[in-house]
Order: C-alpha cells, then sequence, then structure tokens
C-alpha cells in the first residue's frame, strides 16, 4: 500500500486488520465494508477519483523513512517514548496505531515483557 502511495496510487480495501491502518479514507484510497463486492467499491472509488488522492498519496508516502523508523525504535528500545509521529496518526504506538482509538502504552510495566532493565 505504502508503495502505491508513493506513487500516487490510491488503494481500494477491504475494512480488515491491517489494511485499515494502511489506507486512509478520503486520502489515500477507500475502505470497503466486509461483504461487498470489489467490482462496485472500485466503480464508485473511479467515480470519485480526481487529482487530490495523488497528491495525498504521495504527501502520505513522504512521511516514512527508514531512518525515522530507526530513530523511533531505538527510543523504544531505550525504554524512552518516541512521541507523537504524524506519519502514524498521530500517536506513539508506531503504524499500526494509526487508526482507531489511541492504545494503551504498556512499555516497562512489570508483566509487560517490555521491562526497563
Amino acid at each position: 500500500m505504502l508503495e502505491a502511495a508513493a506513487l500516487g496510487v490510491p488503494t481500494v480495501a477491504f475494512d480488515v486488520d491491517g489494511l485499515r491502518d494502511a489506507v486512509r479514507p478520503g486520502e489515500t484510497g477507500w475502505l470497503l465494508p466486509e461483504g461487498t463486492g470489489l467490482d462496485k467499491g472500485i466503480a464508485a472509488a473511479l467515480d470519485e477519483l480526481d487529482h487530490t488522492y495523488a497528491v495525498k498519496c504521495r504527501e502520505w508516502a513522504d512521511r516514512f523513512s527508514w531512518d525515522r523508523t530507526a530513530d523511533r525504535l531505538t527510543a523504544l528500545l531505550r525504554g524512552d517514548d518516541p512521541g507523537a509521529d504524524p506519519a502514524f496518526g498521530g500517536l506513539s504506538g508506531g503504524p499500526g496505531a494509526g487508526g482507531g482509538a489511541p492504545r494503551e502504552r504498556r512499555g516497562g510495566e512489570p508483566g509487560s515483557g517490555w521491562e526497563r532493565p
């Protein structure tokens, strides 16, 4: 999905775990409710498609970089809060936290599996 967005190509996908984190409805593509015919979803997307989707796709994809990912991962491994990152929906939870409600941060709590030394 990210590679398509980097080329300015929006995505039509089913609204399921994993895909709903990678597609921003109205910006980088369309999420179809499960049970919707893919043909109907694509037809509706083509009716709505305009040049703003290509611009928004590229802008969203440009937020991601290996350097930023490495910096955030290093901060997490050190036990630091990597901070809010707009590339991930402004949440500290990383790519999976881009959609829906913020997830509880459990790092460093006894029994969480991420205890600090």
